[in-house]
């Protein structure tokens, strides 16, 4: 795992296990930090947006689309 600038992204992840998260992650309120690592995670064994992806965000974080919601409303203002 490393924290990078990351431009327009929160976090980014390879077919290795590497792990990327914006350094303004840490700015984020817990829940969205614990959403935008739950989400990067579940890439590395799920790379696709797809049904089972989303269902197994959602097995560990059943507000998700609440938080997704959040983060794409309020993510501006921690100046992405």
């Amino acid at each position: 795992m490393q924290i990078r600038e990351l431009g327009n992204r929160w976090g980014s992840c390879n077919p290795k296990g590497d792990l990327y998260f914006h350094w303004r992650v840490a700015l984020l309120p817990r829940s969205m930090i614990e959403y935008v690592a739950v989400h990067k995670m579940v890439h590395l064994v799920q790379p696709d947006h797809n049904q089972d992806f989303w269902n197994r965000v959602a097995h560990i974080i059943p507000d998700w689309q609440e938080r997704k919601s959040w983060l794409a409303k309020n993510g501006a203002i921690y100046d992405l």
